[in-house]
């Protein structure tokens, strides 16, 4: 199945109460922009009540060392700002929001849209102090009322390119082994890692197997099913911290194809680029070990950008 294709449902992101708020600069809203992003909040975001004054104050903030993706950021929404502090001796980049206005256009954008039960969790508990804080500061106030999400996870929308872009990740390896005809084997991986939230692991498993094969699964599918086996690919590396893994030919191809359609933002395109390389061209690898070392190498040292690259 092609991803996007008129068989794929699309998330049901509702952008009617951001629309209304929105800055009106900002002339036509880029919705894939807005669905990754969310995506990429729900990894990297933060929602903080900041009660160290003499009254609760509310921020949102994303911290990255990706310079240019916080200032992407900052102009795609029209809002917000962008400042640099130091970490462990590293330059960190900070988006964040402070103001009532733009607090209050993050909310609209925000309810209802959000997949992770834990986000959600924070979410709502943040929009109760703000609605709280401006009751007493605003007269005749009316609180926002928190949506419960409806949202049915898809490759049709950009969300998981935002999530991968904070949560997730490309591996590549070549290494020697003499009892194979070529001496080498090449290994390459798509990974998330998540504390928590082991239902959005399976289901962006699932996804990607039925995108791939055109077998759909129902919730009830059992994980040793005969047809599909989800503990193959994800892994609980320690106390609720959860691993997707995912090599299998068939698979990356679908994700392949879902990043070409849902491009990731930061830096990571670049390394996403890199190990899309490396997999259409792997059949090369057959033809060159053997062959030229020079072309050898070459293929080597686009192995070694992805694997020394933090993604």
């Amino acid at each position: 199945m092609k991803i996007g294709s008129s068989e794929t449902t699309r998330e049901a992101f509702n952008f009617s109460e951001y629309t209304k708020v929105k800055p009106h600069h900002i002339k036509n809203l880029d919705i894939s922009f807005l669905e990754w992003f969310i995506g990429f909040v729900e990894g990297d975001g933060s929602f903080i009540v900041n009660t160290s004054t003499y009254k609760k104050r509310l921020i949102f903030c994303i911290n990255q060392t990706d310079s240019q993706l916080m200032f992407k950021i900052k102009k795609k929404l029209g809002f917000g700002c962008v400042t640099c502090f130091m970490q462990n001796n590293q330059p960190y980049y900070r988006y964040a929001v402070y103001d009532f206005k733009n607090l209050t256009r993050l909310i609209h954008l925000f309810n209802g849209n959000l997949h992770l039960n834990k986000v959600n969790t924070r979410f709502q508990i943040w929009l109760s102090t703000y609605n709280s804080v401006n009751s007493i500061v605003t007269k005749n106030y009316v609180s926002i009322l928190y949506k419960q999400p409806n949202l049915k996870l898809s490759l049709d929308s950009a969300w998981l390119s935002g999530f991968v872009d904070a949560e997730g990740g490309f591996y590549a390896s070549l290494t020697k082994q003499a009892n194979l005809p070529l001496k080498y084997r090449l290994r390459l991986k798509f990974y998330i890692t998540q504390k928590s939230e082991l239902k959005i692991l399976i289901t962006i498993i699932r996804l990607i197997h039925e995108n791939s094969s055109g077998v759909f699964l129902n919730e009830n599918t059992p994980c040793n099913s005969a047809i599909f086996t989800e503990n193959k690919y994800i892994s609980n590396f320690k106390p609720d911290f959860y691993r997707l893994e995912i090599s299998t030919d068939n698979y990356i191809s679908t994700i392949i194809a879902y990043f070409e359609k849902y491009q990731l933002q930061g830096k990571k395109y670049i390394v996403f680029t890199r190990w899309k390389r490396i997999y259409i061209n792997r059949p090369i690898l057959k033809k060159i070990a053997s062959r030229s070392e020079k072309s050898f190498l070459r293929f080597q040292k686009l192995v070694i950008a992805v694997q020394n690259t933090k993604n």
